[in-house]
């Protein structure tokens, strides 16, 4: 009897984790849906002339990819060109060892521009390529790393640069996480307190 009310609740366990996932999958889907639709209305507002966004010279995005993700990227890149502050520059930074012919889906070429270039760079920082590269070539410039998989709200740029110039000299983040430290040791990556909203970490 114990047995079987033991197999009943980690059934019943199951069960509720796989429907709080598929929620969470059918959120993720519609708050992409939002974003690409939002995306696509400031598109075309632009070329009709309708809308001209600010532009920071002293700003600079960058990012990196890989193989898995390159054929969906130029989505990212479109929202990044959407942005209601713009950036001097968006600079993708991709291995060579990833990219030995430098052959990358059309969508995304057709999107290179004055604003938007792509640099192949001699081995591999993996994630660290969109910092590390991006502090070399641009010294004197405020630097917002963006994820190779994520739409970003149409803001984010103008909240992120407008909380840079009210705290000087801090590191600003939309989603981060703030180390932890016991016993003299740092704690692992995932037993790091969140901060998932604006905010500075010090």
């Amino acid at each position: 009897m114990v047995a079987m009310l033991n197999s009943a609740r980690r059934l019943k366990k199951k069960l509720k984790d796989r429907v709080e996932k598929t929620r969470q999958r059918q959120a993720k889907r519609y708050a992409v849906a939002l974003r690409s639709g939002e995306i696509a209305m400031r598109q075309a507002t632009r070329a009709a002339g309708l809308w001209q966004p600010e532009v920071v010279e002293d700003l600079v995005v960058s990012l990196t990819s890989f193989p898995v993700r390159i054929g969906k990227l130029h989505r990212v890149i479109r929202g990044l060109l959407a942005q209601s502050l713009q950036p001097r520059k968006i600079v993708l930074y991709l291995s060579l060892e990833e990219f030995p012919d430098r052959a990358l889906p059309k969508e995304l070429m057709a999107l290179t521009s004055d604003r938007f270039e792509i640099r192949f760079v001699e081995g591999n920082l993996r994630p660290y390529k969109k910092l590390l590269y991006a502090l070399s070539d641009f010294p004197q410039a405020t630097i917002v790393t963006v994820d190779d998989d994520n739409l970003y709200p149409f803001d984010c740029l103008a909240r992120l640069w407008q909380a840079s110039v009210a705290n000087p000299r801090t590191v600003i983040c939309v989603r981060g996480r703030c180390m932890q430290i016991q016993d003299g040791e740092i704690s692992h990556y995932m037993d790091w307190r969140s901060r998932d909203h604006p905010s500075r970490v010090s």
